[in-house]
């Protein structure tokens, strides 16, 4: 997935942003707990649980 977030920033930078945002809130949320990770969700400009 690194990759492919390094080929998007080269062609479409708004949408590399989103994705970069994304990949960074998917590595805090697999070192959560089970219970917690459920109740971890994506919001576009902030984490929310």
């Amino acid at each position: 997935m690194y990759v492919r977030l390094k080929v998007l920033k080269q062609l479409k930078p708004q949408q590399y942003a989103l994705a970069h945002k994304y990949f960074i809130f998917l590595g805090k949320r697999t070192k959560l707990d089970e219970e917690s990770r459920y109740k971890f969700s994506f919001n576009n400009n902030k984490y929310v649980f």
